[in-house]
C-alpha cells in the first residue's frame, strides 16, 4: 500500500493545509527511523483484515477529524469540509447549515435523545434531529464559535446537559442557558482539547477535561487538575478514555503529546517500557468491547500508526501492516460483535478495521512467494510451503526461507506434514524431512512420477508410518522397504491427489484414495475398489477426501473439480453419495472445491476457487438445515482463488488457508455467533420524486402515486451479506424474494389502505423485522364510490341493453342458420341423394339388359353406375357435415368409426378407437366437426393405401377447451424430412390452420407413422 496524498482536494483554510504539510515532515523522519514493535507471534506477523473508505466512497474530504456511532448504528464522520453519515449501505454528505461561516468539524456528538451535536472550528455548535438544525454561537451565549470537543452528562433531575470545549474555554448547555468557563473557574489551560464522562463508584459523575495544561477533574464543586507533576507524560492531553478492569474497577486513559498514560488505583502509568512508541503523541483513544464484554483500547499516534491492547498484550499496525498511512486521529466502535473499529487515518479517508476477519501473509509479510500450497506448524513454528519459493518458517517474528541449495529436493513445496515428532516436506521432486533447522532428503522407490509429492497422511494403524499421494500412485514408508500401489497393483489412475485412511469402531481399516481423473480408489481388505461418475461420484477429479464426525456419524467428504461435494456416510455405504452443488444447496460459492475440514468449533470448511465455505451443521432436515456463510476478498482473503490441500488447523485453534496470493489465517477465538439481527431501518420515503419521511399514516392523492421505500439494517459486521425482502400489503399476497437491494420503487399504486414491510437478513441468517410504514392512497373524484356507483348502473343498463339485442339478434339469426342446414341436407339427401341412386340402378341395369351391347358401352355404364355410387357417398358426408343436428362430438365419434371399420376391415387391418368417456354432449361448430373429420379420413386412408401395417389406432381426447386427435399405425413408416407426402398431408394442415389448430407428424422408416391434430373446441 502507498500513502495517498490528497491535499490538494481539501477545500480549507490555508491555515490547516500549512499544518497538515508541517506534520507529514514531522514525522516522516521518525516513521523511517522507528516503528511499532512486534510480539514475534506469527498471527502478528499477518496484515488483518481493513477496509478503506475515501472521498470516492462519498466521504465529503479525506481528512476525518472525528468518527460518532449513534444509538441506531449509524457512523458519523467529521471532516475538515463538512459530515457524513454512513447507514451500513451507502454514505450521505451532511453540510453544516452556514458553511460560510465553518463546516471544518471538530467533533461529534450523538446525545440521547437522538439529536446529533456538531461542534465547528469557527461556526460554532450545531444541533440536528429529523432534518432540522439549530445553531448555538457566540451570538447564543456561546463562549466562542471555535470547538474542539463535545460531551453529554444528566442534570440533578436527568435532563440532559451537554458541554462544550472550545479552542478558548469550555461551556456548558443546561436547561437551555449557556454557563462558560476559564482559568478561574479551576481550569489549568483554557485551550480544551478533549471531555470525557467518568461514572464514579459513589453514584455521582466526574468530568474529565483534557486541556493545554494537562487534566482537569470536576466532580460538583471539586476540581482537581493532573499534569506531569502528576505522572503524566505530557501536558497536552488530545484524548480521554475509559474502560473497565476485571476486578470491576476501571482505567482512565489518556493521549498526550508526550505518551500514553493510565490512571488506576489513583495514579498515573506510562508504558514506555512495553514501546518507545508509547513515548510518540497520542491524537485519538478509543474503546471496543466484543459481545463477551471483553473491552480493548485502541491509541492512535501522530506518525506511528496505533497500539491496541488485546488481552493484556499490545499490538501494532502501521502502514507497512494494512493502514494507509500512520496519522491516526479518531476512533469507533463498528457495533460488530467481535470488537472492530472504525479508524481515522488523516489525509487518507477512514478504514475499518474487522477483527474476526482473516489476516494475510504475503510477499510485503515476507514470504518469498504468494502462492502458497502447504501450511503446518511444529515446534512452535510456522511452515508455509510456497510454489516456486521454497519454505518459509517463522523464526521470531521474522521468515527464514529454505530452499534447494538448504537441501529441499525442490522450491515447490506442495504438502507439509507433522507425522509423529517428524515435519515431512513433500515437493515437485521428492520428500524431505525438516529437523532442528535443516532439511534432508529421504529417498523414495524409483518409479515413473513418484517423486511428485501430493499428499502426507500419518497411519492410523501402524505407528510411525506413514501414507504418501503421489503423480505415481500412493506410497506406504513403515520400516521396511517402501510400498508402491500404482495402476498395476489395481489403483485406476496413478497421479493420487488426496489420501485419507478411516479406522471403523469394530476396527477394520480402509484407504480412501483421491485421484486426479480416476475419481476415488478404496483400499480395503487387500483389494482397490473404484468410485467413480458411474457409482454417483460427481465428478471423476477428485481434490480433497476427508473422513469427518457430523452429528455422531462418520462420513467421507469428497472436495471435487466440477461437482462440487459428496458425502458417504460410511455407517451406510450402500446409501451411495448425497451431493451438494453451489446452485443446487446454496452452501459452497463454486463446484470446485479443493480442501475441507473441520474447524474448532465444529464448523466444516471448505476451501474452493471462488471462496471459502464456512457450513454449520444444524437442524434435523439433513444438508436443509445446515447454513453457510462465503468468505472472500470482503472477508479479508487475499485472493478468492484457493490452493489444493494448502489448508491447516493450528495449536491456538486458527484456520490457515493458502490462495493464489498469499497465506490466510482466520482467528476463531475472535469469531463470534451472532443469533440477534440489529434492527432495520426505513430511512427514506420518497412520493411522487418528493421525500416524505419516513413517516407513517401518509396520506397520498391519486396524482402523486409513485413510491420509494429506502431501508437499511446498519449491522457494521459483513453487511455486503445482508439481504431484504418486502411486501406492499394491499397489493402483494407474497413478500419478495431476498435480494442485497435496498430501494424498493412502485411506479403506480392504486387507491387504498396499504403496508409496506420490509425484512432483513444478515450473514449469520438472522432475521430482522418486519418493519412496517403504513399510508393510504386516495382515488381521484372520479374514482370515489358514489361516481363508481353512477358509473355502475349506467354501465349496467347499456350493456343489458346491448346484450339484450345482441342475443336476440343472434339467436334469430342462428334459427335461420339451422333451418336453411336443416332443409339443405333433406334436399341433398332426399333430391339430389335418390335421383344419383336411381342413376346407378338403370346404369347397371342397362350393362346387363340382353340387347347384346358392345363391352366398351357396358364398361361406360358400369362406370356411371359406380361415379354416382361415389357421389352418393361423398354427398353423404356432405349431409352430415351441415346437418345442425350433428354438431356434437357424439355424432363425430360414430361417423369416424364406422369409416373406419369400413375401410380397414376388409383389408384385415385391426383398429381401436379410445374416446374421451363422458355422459355430456360436447357441441362442436360445423367447421371443426368437418375438418376434424376430413383429417381422420385422410390419415386412416393413407395408412390403409401406403403403411402396409397391421394396426391402426386413434385416441381422441379434450384438454380443457382443447381437442387433440391422434392416429398412429405400426406401418413402415416414413421419413418426412425427405417425402414431400403429397397433397393429402398438406391439405391436413392447412385444414386444421383453418379452425385455429395445429398437425404434427412423426414417422420415420421401420417406426410407423403418427399424426396429431389438436384443435380449441369452438362452441
Amino acid at each position: 500500500m502507498h500513502l495517498r496524498d490528497s491535499h490538494t482536494r481539501f477545500a480549507v483554510k490555508i491555515v490547516s493545509l500549512l499544518i497538515l504539510v508541517y506534520i507529514s515532515f514531522a514525522f516522516r523522519g521518525a516513521e523511517a527511523a522507528e516503528g511499532p514493535s512486534h510480539s514475534g507471534s506469527v498471527f502478528d506477523l499477518a496484515t488483518p483484515s481493513i477496509k478503506r473508505f475515501t472521498s470516492s466512497d462519498g466521504l465529503p474530504v479525506n481528512s476525518v477529524m472525528t468518527i460518532e456511532r449513534d444509538a441506531r448504528g449509524f457512523v458519523w464522520f467529521g471532516t475538515q469540509d463538512g459530515a457524513a453519515v454512513y447507514d451500513g449501505s451507502s454514505f450521505r454528505v451532511v453540510n453544516m447549515p452556514n458553511r460560510a461561516a465553518s463546516n471544518y468539524i471538530y467533533d461529534i456528538l450523538a446525545a440521547s435523545d437522538g439529536s446529533i451535536w456538531f461542534g465547528t472550528n469557527g461556526g460554532g455548535v450545531h444541533r440536528y434531529r429529523d432534518g432540522k438544525w439549530e445553531t448555538h454561537n457566540k451570538g447564543t451565549g456561546l463562549g466562542s464559535d471555535e470547538i474542539r470537543a463535545l460531551l453529554e452528562t444528566k442534570g440533578p433531575t436527568g435532563e440532559p446537559v451537554i458541554w462544550v470545549g472550545r479552542r478558548d474555554g469550555l461551556s456548558k448547555l443546561e436547561n437551555g442557558k449557556w454557563v462558560n468557563f476559564g482559568k478561574e473557574e479551576g481550569l489549568p489551560d483554557p485551550r480544551i482539547r478533549s471531555l470525557l464522562l467518568v461514572e464514579t463508584d459513589d453514584g455521582e459523575d466526574e468530568v474529565w477535561i483534557g486541556t493545554y495544561g494537562g487534566v482537569a477533574v470536576w466532580k460538583g464543586p471539586t476540581r482537581t487538575v493532573h499534569d506531569v507533576t502528576s505522572g503524566l507524560p505530557g501536558n497536552t492531553v488530545f484524548a480521554l478514555a475509559r474502560t473497565s478492569t476485571i476486578g470491576g474497577g476501571q482505567t482512565i486513559w489518556a493521549g498526550t503529546d508526550k505518551g500514553l498514560a493510565a490512571f488506576e488505583n489513583g495514579g498515573w502509568k506510562t508504558f514506555e517500557a512495553d514501546s518507545k512508541v508509547f513515548t510518540r503523541p497520542v491524537r485519538a483513544l478509543g474503546r471496543s468491547a466484543a459481545s463477551d464484554e471483553r473491552e480493548t483500547i485502541w491509541v492512535g499516534f501522530d506518525g506511528a500508526g496505533l497500539a491496541f491492547l488485546d488481552e493484556a498484550k499490545w499490538r501494532f499496525l502501521d502502514k507497512d501492516r494494512g493502514l494507509p498511512n500512520n496519522l491516526v486521529y479518531a476512533f469507533a466502535e463498528t457495533g460488530a460483535p467481535d470488537g472492530s473499529v472504525w479508524i481515522s487515518n488523516l489525509t487518507a479517508g477512514v478504514s475499518r478495521l474487522q477483527r474476526s476477519d482473516w489476516r494475510t501473509i504475503a510477499a510485503e509479510n515476507g514470504l518469498p512467494n504468494e502462492i502458497v500450497f502447504s501450511i503446518a506448524e511444529h515446534d512452535g513454528s510456522h511452515f508455509i510451503g510456497t510454489y516456486g519459493g521454497g519454505l518459509a518458517v517463522s523464526d521470531g517474528g521474522e521468515w527464514k526461507i529454505y530452499r534447494r541449495e538448504d537441501g529441499l529436493p525442490s522450491n515447490f513445496v506442495q504438502k507439509i506434514a507433522r507425522v509423529g515428532e517428524r515435519l515431512l516436506v513433500g515437493t515437485e521432486e521428492g520428500l524431505a524431512e525438516f529437523r532442528s533447522g535443516s532439511v534432508s532428503k529421504i529417498e523414495l522407490p524409483d518409479a515413473q512420477g513418484v517423486f511428485e509429492i501430493w499428499d502426507i497422511e500419518p497411519s492410523k494403524t501402524e505407528e510411525g508410518a506413514v501414507w504418501l499421494g503421489t503423480s505415481g500412485g500412493v506410497v506406504k514408508l513403515s520400516g521396511g522397504r517402501p510400498v508402491v500401489f500404482t495402476d498395476a497393483e489395481g489403483l485406476e489412475d496413478r497421479r493420487v491427489r488426496a489420501v485419507t485412511e478411516h479406522v471403523s469402531k469394530d476396527g477394520v481399516s480402509t484407504l480412501w484414495v483421491g485421484t486426479y481423473s480416476g475419481g476415488l480408489a478404496r483400499f480395503k481388505d487387500g483389494g482397490w475398489s473404484k468410485f467413480d461418475t458411474s457409482k454417483g461420484l460427481p465428478s471423476s477429479r477428485v481434490y480433497s477426501a476427508e473422513v469427518l464426525t457430523v452429528g455422531g456419524r462418520e462420513q467421507l467428504w469428497v472436495g471435487t473439480g466440477g461437482g462440487g461435494i459428496a458425502v458417504l456416510d460410511l455407517g451406510d455405504e450402500d446409501s451411495g453419495f448425497e451431493i451438494l452443488t453451489a446452485e443446487g444447496s446454496g452452501l459452497i460459492p463454486s463446484d470446485t472445491v479443493y480442501q475441507i475440514f473441520t474447524g474448532p468449533k465444529g464448523r466444516i470448511y471448505a476451501t474452493t476457487n471462488k471462496g471459502v465455505a464456512r457450513i454449520t451443521p444444524g437442524g434435523t432436515e439433513g444438508f436443509a438445515g445446515y447454513r453457510s456463510y462465503v468468505f472472500t476478498t470482503a472477508d479479508g482473503l487475499p485472493d478468492n482463488e484457493c490452493v489444493s490441500g494448502a489448508s491447516f488447523i493450528d495449536s491456538e485453534g486458527r484456520v490457515w488457508v493458502g490462495t493464489v496470493s498469499g497465506a490466510a489465517v482466520l482467528d476463531t477465538g475472535s469469531e463470534y455467533i451472532d443469533e440477534k439481527a440489529d434492527p432495520i431501518y426505513i430511512r427514506r420515503v420518497t412520493v411522487g420524486g418528493v421525500e416524505r419521511g419516513p413517516a407513517g399514516g401518509m396520506e397520498i392523492g391519486y396524482d402523486e402515486n409513485n413510491l420509494s421505500f429506502e431501508f437499511v439494517m446498519p449491522s457494521g459486521f459483513r453487511e455486503s451479506a445482508t439481504q431484504y425482502r418486502t411486501q406492499l400489503v394491499g397489493l402483494e399476497a407474497e413478500p419478495s424474494a431476498w435480494s442485497p437491494d435496498t430501494r424498493r420503487e412502485f411506479s403506480f399504486v392504486p387507491s387504498g389502505d396499504f403496508e409496506f414491510l420490509v425484512w432483513a437478513r444478515d450473514s449469520e441468517g438472522n432475521i430482522s423485522g418486519p418493519v412496517g410504514m403504513s399510508f393510504v392512497v386516495y382515488p381521484a373524484w372520479w374514482q370515489t364510490w358514489w361516481a363508481i356507483g353512477l358509473y355502475f348502473l349506467a354501465t349496467a343498463a347499456l350493456v343489458a341493453l346491448i346484450a339484450f339485442l345482441v342475443y336476440r339478434n343472434r339467436y334469430n339469426r342462428l334459427l335461420e342458420i339451422e333451418k336453411v342446414r336443416t332443409r339443405i341436407a333433406s334436399d341433398l339427401h332426399d333430391d339430389v341423394g335418390a335421383s344419383l341412386s336411381k342413376i346407378s340402378i338403370i346404369s347397371e341395369m342397362l350393362a346387363h339388359d340382353d340387347r347384346g351391347r358392345e363391352e366398351e358401352e357396358k364398361r361406360s355404364l358400369l362406370k356411371i353406375a359406380a361415379t354416382s355410387r361415389e357421389v352418393v357417398g361423398s354427398m353423404g358426408d356432405m349431409v352430415w357435415s351441415i346437418n345442425p343436428s350433428k354438431d356434437n362430438l357424439q355424432d363425430t365419434v360414430q361417423r369416424m368409426r364406422r369409416f373406419a371399420s369400413d375401410l380397414l376391415a376388409p383389408k384385415d387391418i385391426a383398429f381401436r378407437f379410445d374416446v374421451p368417456d363422458t355422459n355430456r354432449t360436447v357441441r362442436m361448430d360445423v367447421d371443426l366437426r368437418r375438418q376434424l373429420y376430413l383429417v381422420f379420413k385422410e390419415a386412416v386412408n393413407n395408412a390403409a393405401k401406403y403403411s402396409e401395417c397391421d394396426r391402426v389406432t386413434a385416441e381422441l381426447s379434450l384438454d380443457g377447451s382443447s381437442l387433440l386427435l391422434k392416429i398412429s399405425d405400426d406401418g413402415k413408416g416414413f421419413d418426412p424430412a425427405t417425402t414431400d407426402g403429397g397433397n393429402g398431408l398438406s391439405n391436413m394442415r392447412m385444414r386444421m390452420e383453418s379452425v385455429g389448430g395445429r398437425l404434427s407428424i412423426v414417422s420415420a422408416e421401420g417406426s410407423g407413422t403418427t399424426i396429431e391434430a389438436a384443435a380449441p373446441l369452438r362452441r
